[in-house]
């Protein structure tokens, strides 16, 4: 067997058919578009807040019924609330509600891409799985004739993929802004691992299949997000909240405990599965052959697949602490989004 020489391609290569460059401005403009999307988000929250109080906020925010703030009010058009608990609440929502209305737009689109690149690449072989082929870089690196009935399938990840790490850079930057507000050093940590992961991939053209499967894991994420806004609007005493947290518990034993150990026994038998273009070695082990990517690289990505499993086992027999316990959980209202 003879061994492909490394070659470092520019970054993000695979992530585009038109070659790094075009990628690299797909990942500006999605940045600015999660930016953007931050900033209209704020100026909603701050302006719903402000202008329907009564709507965006619990009653047990408000102050017991009075004949004469009643008339008060009527006659301002203005609601008044409660003191210091109307404040804080209003106060997090327009400071921290648009990253979590950011968070939970990701999290519904990733959630589907995800579903939709596993529908795609079900039947694909082990190597169209796991290995994206690029194009537009000439030579040995252009798309071979096996290789393009999968090329659409494949594009389609490596535009995911894009989405995803932009959104990780974008969210990081506010983590780091408001720190600890928004997530603590796990936060951080997650998102710059993930982040280096997403631009190996992108660069290497790796874990198509994997990929579909871990953006799946978001479905927890979207209803961790509607939990905050329920409680950080004063309903966290309502059977709403219930509700959430079961449906939340049951997506998350489904999407990060259920699919996503499916997923690591899938790498852990391809990383035993013959190669199909040379018997003996096994498809994980060739991807430096056939994409260059060096094998300390390799290790990061399946690393880091490997340290999200055991923190989705550890968060799963938290919540599972948490149901037998005191059941809603709500003093941990604030945890970030991941």
């Amino acid at each position: 067997m003879s061994s492909r020489p490394l070659h470092i391609p520019p970054p993000m290569h695979n992530s585009h058919e038109h070659g790094s460059r075009a990628a690299l401005r797909v990942l500006l403009a999605s940045i600015l578009m999660w930016e953007s999307m931050y900033r209209m988000s704020g100026y909603a929250m701050k302006f719903l807040v402000d202008k329907y109080p009564r709507w965006i906020l619990d009653p047990s925010l408000f102050p017991p019924p009075d004949d004469e703030n009643d008339a008060a009010r009527g006659k301002g058009g203005v609601d008044r609330i409660d003191g210091s608990r109307s404040d804080d609440a209003r106060r997090t929502l327009i400071e921290l509600g648009p990253s979590y209305a950011v968070s939970l737009v990701h999290s519904m689109y990733a959630t589907c891409r995800g579903i939709m690149h596993l529908y795609h690449l079900w039947d694909a072989s082990s190597c169209d799985k796991f290995v994206i082929p690029p194009g537009g870089g000439g030579g040995e690196y252009d798309v071979q004739p096996s290789h393009q009935y999968h090329r659409w399938a494949h594009l389609l990840v490596a535009r995911t993929n894009i989405l995803f790490l932009s959104y990780l850079l974008y969210d990081l930057c506010h983590v780091l802004h408001r720190y600890p507000k928004l997530g603590g050093i796990d936060t951080v940590m997650h998102h710059v691992l993930f982040a280096m992961c997403a631009c190996i991939n992108g660069t290497y053209g790796l874990m198509a299949f994997a990929f579909g499967w871990l953006a799946c894991g978001e479905g927890s994420t979207i209803l961790l997000n509607l939990r905050w806004f329920v409680i950080k609007s004063g309903r966290g005493s309502r059977p709403i909240l219930n509700t959430i947290n079961i449906l939340f518990a049951i997506a998350f034993f489904y999407v990060r405990v259920g699919i996503y150990t499916a997923g690591v026994v899938h790498l852990f038998l391809l990383a035993r599965d013959d190669d199909d273009d040379d018997v003996g070695r096994s498809v994980l082990w060739s991807f430096q052959d056939r994409t260059g990517v060096p094998m300390p690289l390799l290790g990061l990505t399946c690393g880091c697949i490997l340290l999200g499993w055991g923190l989705n086992l550890l968060w799963g027999f938290k919540i599972m602490a948490m149901i037998g316990g005191k059941g809603s959980g709500g003093d941990n209202n604030n945890k970030k989004r991941q």
